[in-house]
Formats: structure tokens, sequence, C-alpha cells
């Protein structure tokens, strides 16, 4: 049953039962106001486990199968791959402060709320984050929560459609390298496909803009049946693409994909931070790509 709907019968039922259809109204705006008095006191039990640095129960205000994205493009899912990230994270930087801020709060549906704000750690960074809560039998638990480093807001397709086109490239271990771009889906997604000379392999890569992150991702198939995501961000001169897979063998892979733009019709692309089963590979040679003309 929709809200709208689910307004109009309990109006109904006030009416038949000699109450004002005010009352559900009120009882809407009473709701409204205990979430936000919930979240807010969440969002401070947040703030204090995070300045303690304890790693267990911050995890534990996810549901169990919960999922966490964060800004630097890694996927946790459970709680046992929440907490140790943020036991890593602990260990790397030390507990800090941090203030949550929450922008906005709503509550499409009985038991879910929406809640979207910034994060900040003070003289460090901030990060714009989305949270879908579901309400358990003990309590409200985030069921996901995504992250945005700034430096990702606001990065369109747009900004890469000049991508469009063939391009090729020789490196120089002697692979020839072609790549087409082109506008799929009434122009909403950018399909990039990646081969050698002989075309004996060939990857696919899909970019489309994600309003939640306020940016944009992908999602990579490779022809041996790999297969990915990645989370795209502006660096200087160019685009930076944090990404994970996984092989048809079942090791997980990162690695970091760095586009320069030289001009229309060239641009550079680098693969670093690369690694495959937890084994760190060396960053790949720079190659140059030229726009083939049509």
């Amino acid at each position: 049953m929709n809200i709208q709907r689910r307004c109009c019968v309990a109006i109904a039922c006030a009416i038949l039962i000699g109450f004002s259809p005010l009352n559900p109204v009120q009882a809407a705006v009473d709701e409204s106001t205990a979430l936000k008095s919930e979240f807010a006191k969440q969002a401070a039990d947040y703030e204090k486990l995070f300045e303690t640095g304890n790693a267990g129960a911050l995890a534990e205000l996810w549901t169990p199968d919960g999922t966490l994205e964060t800004g630097d493009g890694k996927v946790c899912k459970g709680r046992a791959e929440i907490k140790q990230y943020f036991e890593n994270s602990f260990k790397k930087y030390g507990p800090r402060k941090l203030r949550v801020q929450i922008d906005s709060l709503r509550s499409p549906d009985a038991g879910i709320a929406i809640e979207e704000g910034i994060t900040t750690i003070p003289n460090s960074t901030s990060s714009k984050y989305m949270v879908l809560h579901v309400k358990k039998d003990d309590g409200w638990k985030m069921a996901w929560v995504v992250e945005s480093n700034e430096d990702r807001a606001g990065l369109k397709l747009s900004d890469i459609d000049w991508i469009k086109g063939k391009w090729k490239a020789s490196t120089k271990s002697g692979i020839d390298l072609t790549i087409e771009a082109k506008l799929i889906e009434k122009e909403h997604f950018i399909e990039c496909t990646t081969s050698n000379a002989e075309k004996t392999k060939e990857a696919r890569q899909i970019i489309g803009y994600n309003p939640l992150l306020g940016s944009l991702i992908s999602w990579h198939f490779a022809g041996e049946g790999g297969f990915g995501r990645g989370v795209w961000s502006r660096i200087a001169n160019g685009w930076r693409q944090d990404t994970t897979g996984i092989l048809p063998n079942g090791d997980i892979t990162s690695a970091s994909y760095t586009i320069t733009k030289r001009n229309n019709d060239t641009f550079t692309w680098q693969s670093t931070e690369r690694s495959i089963g937890g084994v760190r590979l060396p960053d790949s040679g720079l190659v140059v790509l030229n726009r083939v003309a049509e």
C-alpha cells in the first residue's frame, strides 16, 4: 500500500470512529520528531565510538548482513568485514574525533528510514553519506551506508563524454590495444570495450551516474569471466577510478586507474595499487592512447 493511500485510509478511519482527521497528521509529526531524536542519538553514539576506537560496537550499529561502501571505494559486507575495516583504520590513524551532521531524514515506509548528511574529521577530511536504516526487534540498524569523498561530488557523465569514439595504443611490451566508447541506454551510460589486436582478449566497462554518491560508478566484465566495480573521483589534470573485482577462481582483485586528458585526441592511462588475492603487483606502464579518425 503506498503512502498516499495509507494516509487516506487513516483519515477515513479517524472520521468513522469519531476523532478529528487531524489526529493522524499529528501522529505523523510525532513519529517524525521521534525519528529525528533517535537518529540524533545514534549519530552521537557513532561519534563517541569512533573517538574511542571501538570497532566492534561500531559494527553492531549495522544489521548482521549490512553493507558499508567507503569513500575510498572499499565495500564491506557483514559485521565482521565492517569491524575489520574500522580496526584497520584505527590501527593506521588512531581513534579520532568525528562530527556527524544529519542534513535530511525521511521515512518512505514503515520500518524504513533514509538519512543523508556529512561526516567531518576536524583538520582532515569530509565525506557525504547516505544511510538506509531498517527497524529490527532491537531497534534501528543500518542496512546500507554509502560514503562519498567531497572530491567525487558533482562528477557527471558529461565530464567524461569526450572519451566517445575509437582509441588505439601500442604498449612497450608490443601489445596493441583498442578502446571503443559509446553512449548507450538513451545516453544514460557510457560503454567502453577494450581489446587487443587479435581480439582474443576483451573487457567491457559500463559507466553511469549514481545519485546517492553524487558521482560516477562503473561495472567491469572480462571475457574470461571476471567482474568488478569502480568509483570515480577527480584528481589533478584527470580522473581516478578505484576498483575491486573477483576473478573466475574467486581471487579478489583491486586496482586504481588514472586517466589524464592531454587534448581532445590523446589521453594517458595507467593502473596502480594493483593486487590479486592479497598479493601486491607492480604498477603498469603509462599507456598513451590516440583517437582513431572515423
